[in-house]
């Protein structure tokens, strides 16, 4: 719970300091972290492609998914539960793969304490530039829940 209070408060720190993009880029050189910037609601996030492997069944996921639990958390459960609902599996190795947007520093790390370590483990993130090359990137992967 603090640190899904630590992350709102830097979510809302970040956001209200946001004056122009000089301050991003002087952030993200801080940091070392690429963002995207959005001008119109002056917010930072960065977009992931998660991939992570299951540790059991997760039908218990696909519950909560189907009952809208995951879509009600705040402030990620639209985004969480749509990475989630479209994920994909690598069949080379078994780990789920989806795109992510997130605003926290680690990455993820409301999203982990929420769902995510209950559900799988070896997490990793990459970087990437838009919702549509993270898309494009797994595209080719069948789906997690059609198997």
């Amino acid at each position: 719970m603090l640190l899904f209070i630590y992350c709102r408060l830097k979510v809302l720190i970040i956001t209200i300091n946001i004056l122009c993009y000089d301050f991003v880029v002087h952030f993200r050189d801080i940091y070392k972290i690429y963002f995207l910037y959005y001008p119109v609601d002056k917010t930072i996030m960065a977009l992931y492609i998660v991939r992570a492997r299951q540790k059991n069944d997760l039908s218990g996921l696909r519950k909560e998914l189907n009952s809208g639990k995951i879509s009600r958390l705040r402030p990620l459960g639209k985004t969480l539960h749509y990475g989630l609902d479209n994920a994909k599996i690598d069949p080379k190795d078994g780990y789920a793969l989806w795109v992510e947007e997130d605003y926290c520093t680690p990455p993820l790390a409301m999203e982990r304490e929420s769902v995510l370590d209950r559900y799988f483990e070896d997490i990793t993130v990459q970087l990437i530039a838009s919702e549509k090359e993270g898309l494009d990137r797994i595209a080719k992967f069948p789906g997690l829940w059609s198997k």
